[in-house]
């Protein structure tokens, strides 16, 4: 039963980014509730993990710790130079949390390529205008306006989901 509600909470976890990714493509804004909610799942699901005889599906909290900590010194240091919002830090470092120093290097990977894919589809959009009917206020909208911030919670909701599969949490 625990490893059933584990996954419900990897789940849970996963489409509270995509609902990031989602809001942050719109208007470039990542509610803090939506890190909230993915520290508060994982709190709930190493819990569990922790007093269960069942099944280890995490590693040792030290391992999660670090790697948040890692996750917010390198987010800090992009939100500094203005490279990241404060939204994408706070996500990007709870999810650092969530996949713990195994899942890290997948998690940071994916991110990036998918960040890079959005960055080049930043470029052509603000080049070549493509959309008519942009939605006013919307990353599409900034974009054809002049604006070149990239939505990166689409980028960490993206790697989140490569790191929950390379950490093993979706699959029991």
């Amino acid at each position: 039963m625990i490893p059933l509600i584990i996954l419900l909470c990897s789940i849970g976890a996963l489409v509270i980014g995509l609902a990031s990714g989602w809001t942050d493509l719109k208007g470039l804004k990542i509610p803090n509730l939506h890190s909230i909610g993915v520290l508060g799942l994982f709190a709930l699901a190493f819990g569990l993990d922790y007093v269960s005889e069942d099944v280890r599906v995490f590693h040792a909290i030290t391992s999660h710790l670090m790697a948040g900590g890692i996750m917010f010194v390198l987010t800090v240091i992009l939100y500094s130079l203005k490279l990241l919002g404060a939204g994408d830090s706070k996500l990007a470092s709870v999810y650092g949390i969530w996949v713990g120093l195994s899942g890290l290097p997948a998690f940071l990977f994916y991110m990036t390529v998918f960040g890079g894919v959005l960055g080049l589809a930043a470029l052509i959009i603000q080049k070549t205008k493509p959309f008519k009917a942009a939605t006013p206020g919307s990353w599409i909208d900034g974009l054809q306006g002049g604006n070149g911030a990239i939505p990166y919670g689409t980028a960490i909701a993206f790697g989140a989901i490569m790191g929950f599969v390379h950490a093993g949490y979706l699959t029991f």
